[in-house]
């Protein structure tokens, strides 16, 4: 059986129509053919039919272009390739059939091959990533720049960063105001990263499960108030039961949440700093049941 695999290159992704008949003639005609212009913009629909698309080089969606992507879609990046949003990026998965973005390389010790990311850039407040399992990247997985997007219901897990220190699996920066909601960010163990980390930004993050491997990593730092998330620490990676939540939230954590507000957590485990304050943190995952497939 072969198996068709759409290689996307950045040079000639937005090409001329004449460029354009010439590789749907010659059959290299996967995301080219489903690009259509609607109310002055330029859409691009990456349909499931025609998945797995794979990204040999950085890819820019510009202003005036939207990249809709069809739930059920796989999108594997080649080692270091980006996608960049200074458009508009629709990525709405559903709870059975999720958007994966993940590396095209051999994923081990001595062949990390890992992906640049999703970079937000100055693009579309209705950007959204929705039921989307997005993986394996290098010092970050979403990088947003003065930018607001929703990111809903997600799994967002490993990185390796190229430092000794930092990386954040979500980095926010000048200005950006992001919905962070519903998600599941995980598996980030370098030396002080971080799942959500905030520079001149004050997204919303709510009801997130925020899982630190190593003792020295931080569930968020900087942003604005957090409310409703389990933050907590895998004292013992792999064991069934074995994440300890905060107790600067208070010991026991309320359930529904007990109403305390620090800017930094007292905890020895220190797993948020720098932020507006907290409400409602929970004492047990609440989204583990999300199935993101």
């Amino acid at each position: 059986m072969v198996v068709m695999r759409y290689i996307i290159n950045c040079h000639v992704f937005f090409a001329v129509i004449t460029i354009l008949f010439v590789l749907v003639m010659l059959g290299g005609c996967g995301i080219f053919e489903d690009s259509v212009d609607h109310d002055g913009e330029n859409v691009i629909v990456w349909k499931v039919d025609n998945s797995p698309y794979v990204v040999d080089s950085t890819l820019v969606v510009e202003k005036g272009q939207t990249l809709i992507i069809e739930p059920g879609v796989i999108v594997r990046f080649d080692p270091g390739v980006a996608l960049v949003v200074r458009g508009n990026l629709i990525a709405q998965g559903t709870a059975e059939d999720s958007i994966v973005f993940t590396s095209d390389g051999m994923l081990d010790e001595n062949h990390p091959n890992l992906w640049g990311g999703i970079i937000f850039e100055d693009c579309s407040n209705e950007s959204i990533l929705e039921y989307c399992k997005i993986e394996h990247g290098g010092d970050f997985l979403i990088k947003i720049i003065s930018s607001s997007p929703t990111i809903s219901h997600c799994e967002l897990k490993y990185i390796f960063p190229h430092a000794e220190t930092g990386g954040a699996i979500i980095f926010c920066t000048k200005s950006s105001f992001p919905l962070i909601r519903h998600n599941l960010i995980y598996e980030f163990y370098n030396y002080h990263a971080a799942g959500i980390f905030c520079e001149s930004s004050n997204p919303e993050i709510y009801d997130n499960d925020i899982l630190c491997f190593e003792s020295d990593c931080k569930a968020v730092i900087g942003g604005g108030f957090l409310s409703g998330n389990y933050l907590a620490v895998d004292t013992l990676i792999g064991a069934p039961v074995s994440y300890v939540p905060d107790t600067s939230l208070g010991d026991p954590v309320d359930e529904t949440g007990d109403g305390i507000c620090n800017t930094t957590s007292t905890s020895p485990l220190k797993l948020f700093l720098n932020v507006d304050g907290v409400r409602n943190p929970k004492s047990k995952p609440s989204l583990f049941h999300i199935s993101v497939k």
